[in-house]
């Protein structure tokens, strides 16, 4: 049950805070309305490629078919499948010969600490 009045709530607030609110309400509302549109399970991220100042990733759907996705709406239903996607695509080289190689795993140790002396009284 609600008490108080949209002006009782809203009271505390200047007009630019509001507007601003209500830009950041519109703009999760369209997020999710697109996430929403991507209901299928992604069966492979074929390609990216950039429009104007958005990127995009071409995935094939389950049911076989092909479409773009904005990267936004992309990396928040699948991330895995992004990681998956660019971790295929890294090229390593070796500096020394210009040559690539295959990425290795190797090991990182932590240094070993020194110690610290520990003071000696003096009499």
């Amino acid at each position: 049950l609600l008490t108080h009045t949209t002006q009782e709530l809203l009271s505390g607030y200047s007009l630019d805070d509001l507007n601003e609110l209500q830009d950041k309400v519109s703009e999760l509302g369209n997020e999710i309305l697109l996430v929403m549109e991507y209901d299928m399970e992604i069966d492979e991220i074929i390609g990216i490629k950039m429009d104007s100042q958005t990127q995009w990733f071409y995935v094939r759907w389950e049911d076989a078919e092909c479409s773009f996705v904005p990267a936004k709406i992309l990396n928040k239903i699948a991330p895995e499948k992004v990681i998956k996607f660019y971790e295929s695509r890294l090229k390593f080289t070796d500096t020394t010969t210009n040559t690539p190689t295959t990425p290795t795993s190797t090991p990182i140790t932590p240094p070993t600490p020194t110690p610290t002396p520990t003071p000696t009284p003096t009499p």
